[in-house]
């Protein structure tokens, strides 16, 4: 019962929309039909408005003629009268720029004084913090003189315990020498007891084995020893590059506040370490007579040892007993020279941390005397800044002065412009007459062209006529070549009943000779046309296999010349006319293959000599170019030994060369290429002695630019390179802009306008202290490198496509002759 409510429902539901769907659409059409009426009447009246427009239009385009020709009257005079309301307009203009100009430089001139005072206060401000800055140095050099004294104690304690080092090292030494003397006097005594004791040689043998054993395991002992020696200098040596990579981060991140504030912090951490350092040192003292009292002992074990030696002598049967505990004895004096290394290792680690602290405290020093340095450019620089800001002044007071001149000088000029105008304008009037006269020259020529247009009118009527009567004379032609058509048709069949006879003699004739023709003839080539004896001219055709070749008899008239020796009185004597041409021609074309080969064979002739003299140049040109790479690459090193005198092979290039400047590789209009630039990248890298290179007015272009850039990304000494009227593009510039940015040992880089760049960086500068002899080395940011890349002129494309296309038709022409002599004649 619910599912038929529920349809009822729906359908109601579906009902009651499609009545109100049917209302709606009523409505509309309804609304449709009403505006449709209303369309219809607004029609009627578009027609009756649009016929009352017409006849105004009608009127209106009289008037708009008679208008036009007065506007242009108009237009005349207003573009007259416009250039002079320009021309005032823009003096005008003129004269309100200089007002303007005159008020804003009265009223800098009142924000210049203003300036000036507020400097003033500033200075007097800058004076006092000036005293405040020198009382905090005194402070600040007492302390430093603090620390360096209290810097020459620990070096003092320093020196002390590396010479304790050395005495532990020497005693160790003299150890090592008497295990040696007394493993000796060990074996001479077995050796004396194998010859007492003949009978247990088998347990000799095995104890000589055991103690070859040992002397293997104590040359191990030695050879590490050496080793660790070399790992230890290897980590010195890291461990002072690691620390002047440090020096050169910490002077570029530590600021002036941070540096002040650490100081005193770090001195008191100085002070607790000093005590730390007396305490591990006081440690280290008895750790050495620790390490003697049982040098001591060893050596007291070793006479022992040799006590039991001479013992096992005289007690044969208990010597298997006594060597076991000397093998244990020795075994323990191994460990207890590891154990001896070990802490010998510990105190050569402590030295390293002594020293890294005290190179802190020489870069906090170095630090505090660059801020003091950095606090007395700031006041140089305020001097200057005031002396400036006088010349300014007097400046703007000169200006001023210049400004009254100018508007003098405008004045006479304003008066210029009216003269000016006045003339301008008897020359508009004088223009305006010369139009009317271009205008009545204009209407006579009209008056020409409408003439002439006449003339043609009338030759076209001609032209009209005389095409007509050709196409007649064409319909004339077509007709008489049918009637010719016919007429030839009645021929051919007489002609094949006149020669029916003849063609089968000649067929007969002609057959014999084909045979022997295919045996002999064409080289191996069928024969490309036949006589056809069944034609329906009545007598033998020559014919083609293909229809190409029947298009070239039908070009030639062969069978045309059949035809017309057959139908004459006497065929032989035109046919012997005919085979005597057709030798001539084949003996002129002889000779002429005769003549051409000949030339083949001369132009081949020379192409062979074109081929070797173009070999021979570049040959030429390929060795000058080796020479010169070798040459250049001899001056570089000979720059490079002249600088490091310890290189080997650097007497020898000094020697070739002569006398070179130290660091410093000079090639101006060399001609260099951008193969040589990579030559000389290639010896430049990770080099530290050559500081300039002049490479200027050669033929460098980009990739010359990055091999040098190469160069410049890595390790290198360069300060100085001169790349001036090369071949080098921005795309060039920008890979040394780049390449000097990742570097790392510069900070910035600046590319001036022009193809100047310059690379900032970190620079060490040694100074003298005032109260020590000592030098002190500081750091301070100044140009390192500057490579001047201006007046470049990079090769044009149009001059690289010609040089390619002319390349590209030289390889073509000698691909052609190689061809023509690989081709048969």
């Amino acid at each position: 019962m619910q599912m038929d409510r529920s349809i009822e429902d729906i359908r109601s539901a579906k009902d009651a929309r499609m009545i109100d769907l049917i209302k709606s659409k009523d409505e509309q059409i309804r609304i449709l039909t009403e505006q449709n009426h209303e369309l219809t009447s607004s029609l009627d009246r578009a027609e009756e408005e649009l016929t009352a427009c017409q006849v105004t239009k009608a009127t209106m385009t009289k008037e708009n003629r008679a208008l036009r020709e007065k506007n242009c009257h108009l237009h005349a005079k207003t573009e007259s009268s416009e250039g002079h309301m320009n021309s005032m307009a823009d003096m005008e203009s003129q004269m309100e720029t200089m007002s303007t100009k005159n008020a804003e430089l009265f009223r800098l001139l009142e924000q210049e004084e203003e300036n000036n005072e507020k400097v003033a206060s500033e200075l007097e401000v800058c004076r006092k913090n000036e005293q405040c800055l020198q009382e905090k140095y005194a402070a600040l050099v007492q302390s430093c003189k603090v620390a360096e004294t209290r810097a020459d104690s620990a070096t003092r304690d320093n020196r002390l315990k590396a010479e304790e080092i050395r005495v532990m090292r020497l005693e160790n030494d003299h150890l090592k020498q008497t295990n040696s003397e007394l493993e000796i006097k060990s074996t001479v005594d077995l050796e004396a007891a194998e010859e007492q004791l003949r009978l247990r040689k088998e347990k000799q043998y095995q104890l000589l084995g055991k103690l070859q054993s040992q002397e293997a395991t104590g040359r191990q002992t030695e050879e590490r020893t050496v080793e660790m020696e070399k790992n230890i200098k290897e980590l010195r040596e890291r461990s002072s590059e690691l620390q002047t990579a440090l020096r050169l981060e910490t002077s570029a991140r530590i600021s002036e506040n941070d540096a002040n504030r650490r100081l005193t912090i770090e001195l008191k951490a100085l002070s607790s370490d000093n005590k730390d350092l007396n305490t591990s040192l006081q440690g280290l003292e008895q750790d050495r007579l620790a390490l003697e009292a049982e040098a001591r002992g060893n050596g007291e074990q070793l006479r022992e040892m040799a006590e039991k030696v001479f013992q096992l002598l005289e007690r044969l049967k208990l010597a298997e007993l006594g060597k076991k505990k000397s093998m244990e004895a020795l075994s323990r004096k191994e460990q207890e020279l590891f154990a001896t290394k070990k802490q010998y290792n510990r105190l050569s680690e402590d030295v390293l941390e002594q020293k890294r602290r005290r190179e802190k405290v020489e870069l906090e020093k170095r630090a505090l005397e660059e801020q003091l340095r950095g606090l007395k450019k700031a006041n140089t620089q305020l001097g200057h800044k005031l002396k400036e800001e006088a010349k300014l002044r007097i400046r703007a007071e000169e200006n001023s002065n210049a400004c009254d001149e100018k508007v003098h000088t405008l004045d006479g000029r304003i008066a210029f412009l009216l003269n000016r105008l006045q003339l301008d304008e008897e020359t508009i009037s004088e223009q305006q007459e010369e139009i009317k006269k271009i205008d009545s020259q204009l209407q006579s020529i009209t008056h020409r062209c409408e003439t002439l247009q006449g003339k043609l009118t009338q030759a076209e009527e001609s032209c009209r006529a005389t095409d007509a009567k050709l196409a007649t004379s064409q319909k004339q032609l077509k007709e008489a070549t049918i009637n010719l058509e016919a007429m030839e048709q009645s021929m051919k069949v007489k002609d094949e009943n006149d020669f029916r006879a003849e063609r089968r003699a000649i067929q007969m004739k002609e057959k014999s000779s084909d045979k022997k023709q295919q045996g002999t003839g064409g080289g191996g080539r069928q024969l490309r046309l036949y006589v056809d004896s069944r034609s329906s001219a009545g007598h033998a055709v020559i014919t083609g296999k293909c229809p190409k070749d029947k298009a070239w008899v039908e070009e030639r008239g062969c069978n045309s010349f059949l035809r017309r020796t057959f139908k004459s009185h006497n065929p032989q004597e035109a046919l012997v006319k005919k085979i005597a041409e057709l030798y001539n021609t084949i003996l002129f074309n002889e000779e002429d293959k005769e003549e051409l080969q000949m030339k083949i064979k001369s132009r081949d002739e020379d192409v062979e000599s074109y081929n070797r003299e173009l070999n021979r140049i570049q040959g030429e040109v390929f060795a000058g170019e080796e020479s010169k790479r070798r040459i250049l690459l001899r001056y570089i090193r000979a720059v490079k030994a002249s600088v490091s005198l310890g290189e080997p092979g650097s007497e020898e290039y000094r020697n070739e060369v002569g006398t070179v400047g130290a660091g410093r590789i000079h090639l101006p209009e060399s001609g260099l290429v951008d193969e040589d630039a990579y030559a000389i990248a290639s010896i430049l890298k990770n080099n530290v002695t050559i500081e300039e290179i002049q490479i200027r007015r050669n033929k460098i272009g980009d990739d010359g630019a990055r091999a040098i850039a190469s160069v410049l990304a890595e390790r290198c000494a360069l300060k100085f390179i001169d790349l001036r009227e090369n071949r080098i593009s921005t795309m060039g510039m920008k890979a040394i802009a780049d390449a000097l940015g990742r570097s790392e040992r510069i900070h910035k880089v600046f590319v001036h306008p022009g193809g100047k760049i310059e690379a900032f960086g970190a620079s060490e500068t040694f100074g003298v202290s005032s109260s020590l002899d000592e030098k002190d080395a500081a750091f301070s940011v100044s140009s390192i490198c500057v490579v001047d890349a201006r007046d470049n002129a990079p090769p044009k494309s149009s001059a690289v496509a010609n040089s390619s296309r002319k390349q590209k038709r030289l390889l073509h022409a000698l691909q052609e002759k190689a061809n023509n002599k690989q081709r048969p004649p």
